[in-house]
């Protein structure tokens, strides 16, 4: 009996340690990809600021919106109340930040109590075919972090959404980018943000690949691994930061005006060439009287008479929509053309496994669209078959993804030695044909396989001790020699 509580107060013990580093790993995920998607947030924010409020909104504050929505969402998560509650609790939390930030933002002079900041956001919604005033773009901004924030709060942090988050916030960012510098905005952080961008980018993938068991943080030479990323990084930083103090205007201006004297010489030789045979172009003929001048429209009169005020306010901001809703659809072809070209250039690759992104934008948007439409609806006691989400297809657990990729890790290795799967061959026969080949690991290949059997094609997913003993025999295997042949 004493044996038993000990063994079980060890197990405990172990159990307690793997949670801990299990949340140790997901808090560092998540903060990378909070760095990730604030950096290119930072810079959208940036840019409206100056365009729409003038430059009177402190973006870093407004920013705190975003790892504030997170938070929140976990602790309100806790609570254990039905999804409902919970979605009005968290909302009723945003819609006291949100008028907090206005008040910060606009009136911190203004009382506490003064209705001057608690009427802001509604008078700017009347106004809204007039003017666009900064307190309706803290109300719109507000509503996408906190958004953002909660999805971040329910997603699952893996390898693949890594790759996802860091493609399409790319694609975001340099557009943004692009846009700030044709605007002329002066933007003087944009190479701290693209920095922070890549930091966070290189930690999120590399912890989420060590998660899954495949990476250089989970081999016994990570240390030496780990000092050649940091030593990649330094250098990385270095040599950006001496691109961008050569190339200055000046130099850029220098390289232009020399490209204008080759151009320019290139044109005199043409036409000191031509010069060189004779002209036989006729007299040129008496050129026709020009026509009188047409009497310039009064574009005032035409303005005031033809189109009044409040349509021309409602044309601007419907024309910027169409503008936004068309640069969302061209980024969304071009992040999905993407990922269908790496999907298949990894279609041959043995030791890929290629499973669909948990948390796609694009169904997260259709469907917090359907649940507002869905709400508003239901207030009439009308709901729409159609409106309601429909269940996400059930991806393979994590534990699932990690054996699959060990044991194609297993045929991509033995492949190379010259002993590949036939296509006729079960794992089980796989297996006899390598422990003749390799008879000191065939206790360990005997476990990786009726491990991989049983989450492949059974019911029964793999624990911590299981996957920790997973990857240790694979790393023996891999040791392992193979055996003469006669």
């Amino acid at each position: 009996m004493a044996k038993y509580h000990a063994a079980r107060q060890t197990g405990n013990g172990r159990g307690r340690e793997i949670a801990v580093k299990t949340d140790r790993y997901q808090i560092i995920a998540n903060i990378t990809f909070l760095g990730m998607e604030g950096c290119w947030l930072y810079a959208i924010m940036h840019l409206l600021n100056v365009k729409s409020a003038g430059g009177i909104l402190s973006v870093p504050l407004f920013i705190t919106l975003y790892p504030l929505s997170f938070i929140v969402s976990k602790l309100v998560a806790r609570l254990q109340w039905h999804k409902s509650y919970l979605q009005t609790i968290n909302w009723v939390i945003w819609l006291a930040v949100m008028l907090l930030m206005v008040k910060m933002q606009l009136f911190g002079d203004a009382g506490f109590f003064s209705p001057v900041w608690l009427n802001a956001v509604p008078q700017a919604i009347k106004r809204i075919f007039f003017s666009f005033e900064p307190a309706l773009l803290i109300l719109l901004c507000s509503i996408l972090f906190w958004w953002l924030g909660q999805r971040m709060a329910h997603i699952r942090i893996d390898f693949a959404g890594a790759i996802g988050e860091f493609q399409f916030g790319l694609i975001i960012m340099l557009s943004t980018f692009f846009v700030i510098h044709q605007m002329g905005v002066d933007f003087s952080g944009s190479i701290a943000v693209a920095i922070a961008f890549v930091i966070f980018a290189l930690l999120g993938l590399s912890i989420t690949h060590a998660r899954e068991g495949k990476s250089w943080l989970a081999e016994p030479t990570r240390g030496h691994w780990s000092s050649i990323l940091v030593i990649c990084i330094v250098v990385s930083l270095l040599t950006g930061l001496l691109i961008t103090s050569l190339v200055t205007p000046d130099f850029l201006e220098m390289v232009l005006r020399g490209l204008k004297w080759i151009w320019n010489s290139i044109i005199e030789a043409i036409l000191f060439i031509i010069g060189l045979f004779p002209s036989s172009d006729p007299e040129p003929a008496e050129l026709p009287p020009a026509p009188a001048p047409i009497a310039p429209i009064d574009k005032e009169f035409m303005r005031v008479s033809l189109i009044p005020e409040w349509l021309r306010q409602g044309i601007r901001v419907t024309l910027v929509f169409v503008f936004l809703a068309g640069c969302v659809i061209a980024l969304w072809q071009v992040s999905s053309q993407i990922l269908d070209w790496m999907r298949n250039r990894l279609k041959g690759s043995g030791d890929a496994e290629i499973t669909t992104i948990h948390g796609a934008l694009k169904d997260d948007l259709i469907n917090f669209l359907k649940r507002i439409l869905l709400k508003g609806l239901s207030i009439f006691e009308f709901r729409p078959a159609f409106l309601k989400s429909r269940k996400k297809s059930n991806l393979p657990p994590l534990e699932a993804v990690s054996v699959h990729q060990v044991y194609h890790q297993f045929l991509h290795w033995a492949a190379k030695k010259g002993h590949p799967r036939e296509t006729h061959q079960t794992p089980n026969e796989y297996f006899y044909t390598m422990a003749n080949l390799l008879p000191e690991a065939e206790a360990e290949m005997g476990f990786l396989t009726q491990l991989y059997v049983s989450t492949r094609y059974g019911l029964s997913l793999p624990g911590e001790n299981e996957l920790h003993k997973l990857r240790q025999s694979w790393q023996y295997v891999k040791r392992c020699h193979f055996k003469k042949e006669l």
